[in-house]
């Protein structure tokens, strides 16, 4: 996918592609490379790069951080 394309993602439909992805993984994952691997094989485009385009050092940083907890929030909510 092109970078102007991958900018031009939210943090909410990437949260929603993430939790999708989560979603269909029976066990979970084993580590955040397997996560990134999946993602980027599902999407069409690294995950980590999209963390860093929305301002985290990393995947592993944005999972971590305040926002995703309040998506994670918003969507078991509403969902």
């Amino acid at each position: 996918m092109e970078l102007d394309k991958i900018e031009k993602i939210s943090l909410k439909d990437f949260g929603q592609r993430l939790a999708a992805l989560l979603h269909t993984k029976n066990g979970g994952y084993n580590s955040i490379t397997e996560l990134i691997d999946d993602f980027w094989d599902y999407n069409g485009f690294c995950p980590d790069n999209k963390a860093v385009l929305l301002g985290f050092a990393s995947l592993q940083q944005l999972l971590k951080s305040k926002e995703m907890f309040e998506f994670l929030k918003f969507l078991k909510k509403n969902f």
